[in-house]
């Protein structure tokens, strides 16, 4: 029951970008269509429930977001060449060396 939120809280990078889009897409052209305070609550909780199924979905195939994996890329793109390894040659000594990035 709680995969869904489980699911959202893995890619919250993901999650707050799209908010913003469905905000500026759907959501206004929606907007002006709802009557009622609890028509804005089903709304507000169709894309949450919505989202989170999609999420729940896309976790089953990746370990992270689409979102975060772009960022997850980047950040060792950015650092692999100051990443702490053990060099073949200096024993129990640490140097650094370029690693391979892990997915």
């Amino acid at each position: 029951m709680l995969a869904p939120l489980v699911a959202l809280g893995a890619m919250p990078l993901t999650f707050y970008v799209l908010h913003f889009v469905y905000l500026g897409t759907v959501w206004a052209w929606l907007q002006p269509r709802l009557s009622s305070p609890v028509a804005y609550l089903v709304a507000s909780l169709t894309f949450w429930l919505v989202f989170a199924m999609i999420a729940g979905r896309w976790l089953d195939r990746f370990r992270r977001g689409p979102f975060e994996m772009v960022l997850h890329a980047t950040a060792v793109g950015l650092t692999s060449p100051w990443r702490i390894g053990r060099g073949a040659s200096t024993g129990d000594r640490r140097v650094l060396q370029r690693v391979t990035p892990h997915a």
